[in-house]
């Protein structure tokens, strides 16, 4: 797992996983997840939003009929490039 220490972040693509973030900002970014490992400490998330694909997307798209997941009105498209600190 690569740690990431005290980032600030606005607008940028995150990728969530193999990453353990610590002391981070991440303002209006998006949150790309895969279903990987993933942890963070003393992290905040302002105004992101969360863009699920491979596993993640299968498991959010499983827990939709019971109510348990709700999707955004538009769906958000993982970008051809990310940022991978």
């Amino acid at each position: 797992m690569k740690f990431v220490r005290d980032a600030n972040e606005k607008g940028t693509t995150i990728v969530l996983d193999d990453h353990s973030f610590i002391n981070c900002q991440f303002v209006d970014c998006q949150l790309l997840y895969s279903g990987g490992d993933y942890a963070w400490d003393k992290t905040t998330f302002d105004n992101c939003q969360l863009a699920f694909q491979g596993a993640a997307n299968r498991t959010a798209t499983l827990l939709e009929p019971f109510g348990l997941y709700k999707p955004h009105d538009k769906p958000i498209q993982p970008p051809s490039g990310t940022t991978v600190h």
